[in-house]
């Protein structure tokens, strides 16, 4: 009789060791599957992951979508990129100051400079590129005799690019052309070259009557 008492006893505790093991196993491997607060069950990125946050990197002209500027006179015709904000400035000269949305205004003592200028000079005696600036009565008369440069075509017409008119805190490069009695002028003012491309692109799509 004591015999089957002790066997009984140990067939109790080992049924209960069981339960107290598998529900110990239960709740470890509950706790592991469940997402922690916070997480909604998602997997956590890494900040910057599958992003470019380099402020120098390219932007593809090919990216973006582009508008066609014609001016009220028919004689001037540029591409710029929908997404840029561009507006008319009441100057001597035709102007449009054009800018990125990302773009943080430079300031150069009080004024605020545009990412981009594009100015319309009138030329009524179609001087040459270089005889025209030489005329100038600020530094601008000194670029074809102190800078480098390089001449290139742009629709067809001549043309001139200079890395860096005004070294100094920023980079001011400027594309001019040569076009029949009046010379355009693009300036992309900047600290990197984030959308040197797609300003490059802008200036060769310039297109004048």
């Amino acid at each position: 009789m004591n015999i089957m008492k002790n066997q009984h006893k140990i067939l109790i505790v080992g049924l209960l060791t069981l339960g107290i093991a598998a529900g110990l196993m239960y709740w470890s491997g509950k706790g592991q599957n469940e997402p922690k607060p916070g997480s909604d069950g998602q997997t956590q990125e890494t900040p910057g992951s599958g992003t470019n946050t380099s402020e120098t990197a390219q932007v593809d002209p090919k990216t973006l979508d582009w508008l066609i500027f014609v001016n009220e006179k028919g004689t001037l015709r540029f591409s710029r990129p929908a997404e840029w904000q561009m507006r008319t400035l009441g100057t001597k000269n035709e102007t449009y100051a054009i800018s990125s949305p990302e773009y943080e205004p430079i300031v150069s003592g009080t004024t605020e400079i545009a990412e981009v200028y594009v100015m319309v000079h009138e030329n009524p005696a179609q001087a040459s590129v270089k005889q025209y600036f030489s005329t100038f009565d600020d530094a601008s008369r000194l670029w074809f005799d102190t800078l480098a440069y390089e001449e290139i075509e742009i629709g067809g017409r001549q043309a001139y690019v200079f890395p860096d008119v005004y070294p100094g805190d920023y980079i001011d490069t400027r594309y001019i052309v040569d076009c029949p009695k009046r010379i355009v002028s693009l300036s992309f003012n900047h600290e990197t070259d984030r959308n040197a491309a797609v300003v490059e692109a802008m200036a060769k799509s310039i297109a004048c009557e």
